[in-house]
């Protein structure tokens, strides 16, 4: 009977243990947008997107864990950013580069290093992509190019929500950048197809 009782009070207090841990809540990050920006009108009557980029899905590139990646922040550029407005011809945007790369970074060691809290991982996101104008008639054809490269670094304590923020962040800062970049790429090489 003492067994018994024994037994059921390990079991009860095992489930007592399990109910008040509490799951980490889901973190919502906003999305990856740029429909507030004017659009970039070009005289063509179709754009199509595609990615030529093939992640490694290994170190040191990290970005296929990301929930948003650069790729589909550059694929939400295209949607938001790009609209045909002509009859005739098309504009391809291929995205040729879309990576995050992590190095680790030196630590203070010895006694030091026991109170002091190093940046300890370095994330570096590189993008490119093209903006070709084919078969556009008289006009011909046209090229523009933008790359863009963004390095950051984070604390050794940094916690899942914190770490996946910061990925977000980086992701979200370096397609800013491109948008940037790209627009003005844009305005200084296709000209002849803006509207």
């Amino acid at each position: 009977m003492f067994r018994m009782l024994k037994v059921l009070l390990v079991i009860v207090a095992g489930s007592l243990a399990v109910s008040c841990e509490t799951a980490d809540p889901v973190q919502r990050l906003p999305s990856i947008s740029f429909a507030h920006k004017p659009a970039i009108r070009l005289d063509v009557g179709t754009i199509e997107t595609v990615s030529t980029y093939v992640s490694p899905l290994k170190a040191p590139n990290v970005e296929h864990q990301f929930s948003v990646t650069p790729e589909d922040a550059l694929r939400q550029w295209a949607k938001d950013r790009l609209v045909a407005v002509g009859m005739a011809g098309r504009a391809v945007f291929t995205i040729t580069k879309a990576s995050v790369r992590v190095d680790n970074l030196k630590r203070t060691e010895g006694v030091r290093g026991v109170f002091t809290t190093d940046q300890a991982e370095r994330y570096t996101a590189d993008i490119e992509a093209v903006i070709e104008v084919k078969d556009a008639g008289a006009q011909g054809t046209g090229y523009a190019e933008a790359r863009v490269s963004l390095s950051r670094t984070i604390a050794e304590n940094a916690t899942l929500h914190e770490r996946e923020k910061f990925w977000f962040d980086l992701t979200r800062d370096v397609a800013n950048n491109f948008d940037s970049e790209m627009e003005s790429v844009i305005k200084r090489h296709l000209v002849n197809w803006l509207r």
